[in-house]
């Protein structure tokens, strides 16, 4: 009677120590998902997001430790710089991103506390083989991964419509160099892939209402 009962006390001690191993995993992995983040980062993207810290009401973002701009938390799991009111980042490779979530205040009469903080370097981004030689209107080589289009100007051009596998995605003016660019920070960065094929129409200026564009030339380039 004395062996089954220390046999029983055994397996009840081994199996609570067990329940509260398991307990203890989970507790690891959800306060893990609960911490502040920022996604990972390559040159040429021009926003930041990440997972939100609990109880932060804004996030202060500084990159190589200047203070750029503050995003308020929204309601979602996720905080992003990619708003309407907040002005699109620069980033380059090597650069030092660093996050940190605020309680509510002014930074005046109401100091803001903080309680948490993320920081990353920004890597590498894919980079664009070199333009082509010549001077003609065209499409710089493309490929999978480069979030921009860029290309020797057409003369007399006033701005340039962008497609991608014919779906219209953005218009950038004619800049005072001899290239353009869809690498502004007034445009959004681009998402290609191998197979995707992009157009540049050049066009006259106008409103597209009131005054029709004219397009007078265009040119196409499939991702490599």
């Amino acid at each position: 009677m004395t062996k089954i009962f220390k046999s029983l006390l055994v397996i009840l001690m081994f199996s609570g120590s067990l329940f509260s191993s398991t307990l203890s995993v989970k507790a690891e992995t959800n306060s893990a998902g609960d911490k502040l983040t920022i996604d990972p980062l390559v040159s040429g993207i021009h926003y930041i997001s990440g997972n939100q810290q609990p109880g932060a009401a804004s996030y202060a973002i500084y990159v190589n430790g200047r203070y750029i701009q503050q995003v308020p938390a929204p309601l979602s799991g996720r905080y992003t710089t990619k708003t309407l009111y907040t002005n699109p980042l620069s980033l380059n490779a090597g650069d030092v991103v660093e996050v940190i979530a605020r309680t509510e205040g002014d930074g005046v009469y109401v100091p803001f506390k903080e309680i948490g903080s993320a920081k990353t370097t920004v890597t590498q981004g894919v980079v664009a083989p070199l333009p082509e030689p010549g001077t003609d209107f065209s499409i710089d080589p493309l490929i999978s991964g480069i979030h921009y289009i860029s290309g020797n100007q057409l003369p007399g051009a006033a701005s340039y419509a962008i497609y991608v596998n014919g779906r219209y995605i953005q218009q950038v003016p004619a800049p005072l160099s001899d290239r353009y660019t869809t690498k502004t920070l007034y445009t959004k960065p681009l998402s290609l892939n191998a197979g995707d094929v992009v157009k540049v129409v050049a066009r006259t200026e106008g409103d597209g209402v009131y005054v029709p564009f004219k397009e007078i030339a265009s040119v196409e380039r499939m991702v490599q």
